[in-house]
């Protein structure tokens, strides 16, 4: 527990000492960091073998509607809010790395971005398995 704590001060203050600039990608990987060590996403919390979502673009799609906010209520083909619609296989896909959900911009932004207020733990669950299984089609 301790060499978490040091690991956020070190960081606090690397992020802190820097000149004044936009810190809005800092703030989210400072986020991801601290939800991985709290949540234990690192240590693989995800099981995905059963996860309907990490087999095709369909299954996650179906995850992800299933949420209380669903993330198609705003990302979808006739919204695409801030340009994003979750429903096409091709934009959904081009906010993650392949099969590195951690570094992936989509699970960060509803883990630990402003989309988390949104988002539970089986939604989660849904877009990192999909995104650690090569985000099929």
């Amino acid at each position: 527990m301790n060499r978490i704590f040091l690991v956020l001060i070190i960081l606090f203050t690397s992020f802190a000492c820097e000149k004044k600039k936009d810190d809005t990608k800092e703030k989210i990987i400072l986020g991801a960091i601290v939800y991985r060590l709290t949540s234990g996403v690192v240590s693989g919390a995800y099981d995905c073998l059963d996860v309907e979502a990490s087999r095709s673009f369909s299954g996650f799609v179906t995850a992800i509607e299933a949420a209380p906010n669903p993330c198609t209520n705003c990302h979808n083909s006739d919204t695409r809010t801030s340009g994003l619609d979750l429903t096409n296989h091709s934009q959904a896909s081009s906010k993650v790395n392949f099969r590195n959900p951690e570094n992936s911009l989509l699970f960060l932004k509803v883990t630990t971005g402003t989309m988390k207020f949104y988002s539970n733990e089986k939604t989660n669950q849904a877009i990192y398995c999909w995104i650690l299984n090569g985000n099929r089609n």
